[in-house]
C-alpha cells in the first residue's frame, strides 16, 4: 500500500487528536484544583503556614550552614564525624527543598489551572468547528 503525503498528515493529526482528548481530564481536574488553591492562598491562615515553613527552611539553612563550616574546618578528622556532618547537610537540603515545593505548589497549581482552562477552551473549540456542534 502506498500512502501518500495527504494520508500521513491526516493520520497523525488523528493521532494528536486522541492524545489531546487523553489529556481533557486531566486538564479539567487541575482547573478544578485552581479553584481551590486559589481560595487556599487568599485564608489568612495561608500567610501563617507560609511564616512557619519559611522560619523552619531558615532554621535548617543555619544548620547546613554550621554543618558545611565544620567540614571545611581541619579539625575534623573522624570519619564517623564527616559522614554526620555529610549526613546533616543533604538532610538540610531535602528539607529545604521539600518546604520550598511545599509553599511554591498553590501557586504553580493556580498557574496550571490558568494554562488547563486555556488547553480545554481550545480544545473544546476544536471540537465544536470539526463536528459543528458545541460541546458540553
Amino acid at each position: 500500500m502506498i500512502a501518500d503525503r495527504k494520508d500521513h498528515v491526516a493520520s497523525l493529526q488523528a493521532l494528536h487528536q486522541r492524545k489531546q482528548a487523553a489529556w481533557e481530564p486531566v486538564a479539567r481536574l487541575v482547573q478544578g484544583a485552581a479553584v481551590v488553591m486559589d481560595g487556599l492562598q487568599r485564608d489568612e491562615n495561608w500567610g501563617r503556614y507560609a511564616t512557619y515553613l519559611q522560619g523552619v527552611m531558615d532554621r535548617f539553612a543555619v544548620q547546613r550552614k554550621i554543618a558545611l563550616e565544620r567540614l571545611a574546618s581541619a579539625d575534623v578528622i573522624d570519619g564517623n564525624e564527616i559522614r554526620k556532618l555529610k549526613s546533616d547537610i543533604v538532610i538540610a537540603d531535602t528539607t529545604i527543598a521539600t518546604l520550598k515545593f511545599c509553599l511554591e505548589l498553590p501557586p504553580a497549581i493556580v498557574k496550571g489551572g490558568e494554562e488547563a482552562r486555556e488547553f480545554i477552551q481550545k480544545f473544546e473549540a476544536k471540537n465544536e468547528h470539526a463536528t459543528g456542534q458545541p460541546q458540553s
